[in-house]
């Protein structure tokens, strides 16, 4: 199961973006949005959680370092002076060869910060030296925005949050408002983009925003500005607390009617989310490309999809899913560790070395700890949505190659069983998993993770006919 849109693929599938595009996105994409613009944050209460460097620049990897392909106005690189075709090998007393490297040394700056940047100049010596911009904020007349904090047991985690406009006219009192609590998929992408931004998350969340519900937003621990990381040592259950976090905060908002509050949960956000909705009463829950099956029944059958997408015969699948749920039963319901795995079963070793990926922090699948999978796979999903309070719409693109109509459709027969007429499933035509127009699930396959792509908004309608009977408030196109 993928992530939040710009993250590696769930269970099964890996695929990296191009070095480019990395270096585009990973720790800049706030500052690659042309129409944000640096704004105050909005006055805390805590201790105010500094924002993270940015150097606004798209880079390349050279053999001696990194090459600027484009400078993005009003952030570190522009100030600096850098320009496109320039060099750069160093930052500050830091070597950088990479673009990966370069987004690990900005992950480590604030803003207001020293930068000394040495490279090259049409291969002359380039020095260059001031201080550094923070990650952009946005700032649009159609809502307001505040960058706030919120404390996890991780530590101090970035909330970004949209509140409508105050009235043209004084009213008495504060107005009450809906609200909209987002929980993002696996993986270190951040949710601190503006939301004009052209990806589906965006695309989800503007509207509410624009529309007069009040609407969170929160990075992992590890992730954008948030603490806590290296985000590789983060289990399930520690970033669940976060958004439980996030979620207290916003229903304590003077400004929110607790009585309309309502959750979108993406990919994995389909299990943060009623979880969540089983500690605090929400009107609804919004889910797309989730699972409800136990987690190695979604793993067995996410790897025969992909697998026969792909084109692997019958015969190689049969194999592989016969050591895939042997792997799966040793690690996710035994606990055993990889070395542990290997040294039982040897004909394992190659699907071993396949699957894990050793790291300081322990041992990574999929993108995330050892540790958190577990945890997934330890949960009773028919069970947590049994105790989730509010009315359910389960959403699934009908291109969507990392998850199955079939897992919509058991939820929502089985929370109608619970509570008649509560919950209702949906089929997107041509989308996939990242809200993107596609018209199969082999050719989200074949695209997934390389730039460009349209955002099917198909959605939208759909959000909006479930939710306005629930909240009393339609959301504008």
């Amino acid at each position: 199961m993928t992530a939040d849109l710009n993250v590696a693929p769930g269970a099964a599938l890996r695929l990296a973006l191009p070095r480019t595009l990395s270096a585009w996105v990973a720790p800049l994409i706030a500052a690659a949005l042309s129409l944000v613009v640096p704004s105050p944050a909005a006055a805390q209460s805590d201790p105010v959680l500094p924002r993270k460097a940015a150097l606004g620049a798209q880079l390349s990897e050279l053999a001696i370092g990194v090459r600027i392909d484009a400078v993005v106005p009003k952030l570190t690189a522009q100030t600096l002076g850098l320009q496109v075709g320039d060099v750069i090998t160093q930052l500050n007393d830091t070597t950088v060869r990479t673009p990966a490297e370069v987004a690990a040394w900005l992950g480590t700056q604030v803003e207001g910060a020293p930068v000394r940047v040495t490279g090259e100049r049409n291969r002359k010596p380039l020095r260059l030296s001031g201080t550094l911009a923070g990650r952009a904020r946005e700032v649009s007349a159609d809502y307001q925005v505040s960058y706030g904090q919120v404390k996890s047991e991780r530590g101090w985690l970035r909330t970004i949050v949209t509140a409508p406009n105050p009235p043209g006219t004084p009213s008495s009192g504060v107005q009450k408002h809906p609200a909209l609590m987002f929980v993002q998929g696996i993986g270190p992408g951040t949710v601190d983009f503006a939301l004009t931004a052209d990806n589906g998350y965006a695309k989800v969340i503007q509207p509410f925003a624009r529309s007069g519900y009040v609407t969170m937003r929160v990075d992992k621990p590890g992730v954008g500005d948030s603490e806590g990381g290296p985000f590789a040592a983060v289990d399930f259950q520690q970033t669940l607390d976060g958004y439980r976090q996030a979620l207290k905060a916003l229903l304590a908002r003077p400004d929110v009617d607790p009585e309309r509050v309502f959750l979108f949960g993406h990919s994995m956000g389909g299990y943060w989310g009623p979880l969540l909705a089983r500690e605090f009463k929400l009107k609804g829950i919004m889910v797309s490309g989730t699972a409800f099956r136990t987690w190695i029944e979604y793993d067995l059958e996410n790897t025969r999809r992909q697998g026969t997408l792909s084109g692997t015969t019958p015969l190689d699948m049969h194999n592989l899913l016969q050591d895939k749920a042997l792997l799966n039963s040793a690690w996710l319901l035994e606990g055993m560790t990889p070395e542990q795995i290997v040294a039982r079963h040897p004909r394992l070793k190659q699907l071993v070395a396949e699957s894990f990926r050793p790291s300081p922090s322990g041992p990574q699948y999929s993108g995330q700890h050892a540790r958190f999978w577990q945890q997934v796979a330890a949960l009773n999903m028919p069970e947590v949505w049994a105790g989730a309070s509010g009315h359910v719409l389960a959403m699934y693109g009908a291109s969507d190659f990392l998850t199955d109509a079939s897992d919509h459709e058991m939820l929502v027969s089985w929370v109608n069983g619970l509570r008649p007429d509560t919950a209702r499933f949906v089929l997107l035509a041509n989308s996939d998993h990242a809200f993107l127009d596609t018209p199969s699930q082999r050719d989200s396959l074949l695209q997934w993770g390389r730039p460009g792509g349209k955002v099917n908004t198909n959605i939208l309608p759909v959000l909006n006919e479930w939710i306005t009977p629930l909240s009393g408030v339609a959301l504008k196109p």
